[in-house]
């Protein structure tokens, strides 16, 4: 099982990544499963001396553009949907939205591997990218508004 420490470290590291480093790590990551199912077990797997069985880099990248849009529909499904099961889920994510990135990355991993059933490997990083995909442009649309809304002081 892989340890709390594990993820936050991973997901600090990967919040520091753009789109297309993402892309190219959940592509890393879901290949490299798929060579070793052992890898898929870990929130930050060894990929060291798999680049030959890899393949060329802009296939990577858009297996994990593939992953993700197919992964992005169903963790709408389960984050935005009105499924009565999921309530429980959506109160905890709201929750961790209201402290900072990383919890709220961390708490979506767990729904995604939970619900999901994403592996550890995998869902971390479709975590991040949900976050800077869409949470935190909503995030900094809701402060814009707020902040011309205030009264002058």
């Amino acid at each position: 099982m892989p340890e709390q420490n594990d993820l936050n470290a991973t997901i600090a590291a990967l919040l520091e990544s753009d789109e297309a480093q993402l892309m190219e790590s959940l592509g890393t990551r879901a290949k490299a499963s798929a060579i070793d199912p052992a890898l898929g077990a870990s929130y930050a797997p060894s990929t060291a001396g798999m680049e030959t069985q890899m393949g060329p880099l802009d296939e990577i990248r858009k297996l994990g553009t593939r992953i993700f849009r197919r992964l992005s529909r169903e963790a709408w499904e389960l984050i935005c949907g009105s499924d009565a099961d999921g309530v429980e889920d959506r109160d905890k994510l709201l929750s961790a939205l209201t402290r900072d990135r990383a919890t709220a990355a961390a708490v979506l991993t767990g729904i995604l591997v939970a619900n999901l059933g994403l592996s550890a490997a995998i869902a971390p990083v479709v975590a991040v990218l949900l976050m800077k995909r869409f949470f935190n442009p909503v995030y900094e649309e809701l402060c814009g508004a707020w902040k011309e809304a205030l009264p002058e002081a």
